[in-house]
């Protein structure tokens, strides 16, 4: 009996470090923000990638990841600001910033991903997402428009 008590006690255990570990791992890659809407007092949650991730060069999203709206782009001192609105409200709701090789010579294009599609709720949902750009500024050397989407980023200096 207290070897069955013994092996349960080391799987829990282990389960646990397991899933702590995977959730370390994530937080790291991803920025979990929330917040209350002032209507309704719902909260608000968003995750997304705090890094852009290099993507290959012919890289296209897929029609179901821009079912979202960009209000503002904005490039600020090492960061890049941008400011969605989309619908839902009931759930969390994951983007994606993805940096292709690259397109154009003088044109530096993003892609943000809306990844959360199953959201049944219908509130109108506005968040601000911030990524950082120092581990990417050489990309930006020669390039005179910078876009997320096909949004133009303001703040850049050409």
């Amino acid at each position: 009996m207290k070897s069955v008590c013994c092996i349960a006690l080391l799987l829990s255990l282990n389960f646990i470090s397991c899933f702590n570990k995977k959730n370390t791992q994530r937080s790291e890659v991803f920025q979990q923000e929330e917040s209350k809407d002032e209507k309704s007092g719902r909260e608000k949650k968003v995750n997304y990638n705090v890094v852009p991730e290099i993507v290959e060069e012919n890289f296209q999203p897929e029609k179901q990841h821009l079912n979202f709206q960009i209000r503002q782009a904005v490039l600020a001192e090492n960061s890049l600001k941008i400011s969605v609105k989309y619908g839902g409200g009931c759930r969390s709701h994951d983007f994606k910033l993805v940096l292709p090789a690259q397109l154009s010579s003088d044109t530096l294009q993003f892609y943000l991903l809306h990844l959360t599609q199953d959201d049944p709720c219908r509130a109108f949902v506005m968040n601000d997402l911030e990524f950082e750009t120092e581990d990417i500024l050489q990309y930006f050397q020669g390039k005179k428009v910078l876009k997320v989407n096909d949004v133009e980023v303001t703040g850049f200096r050409k």
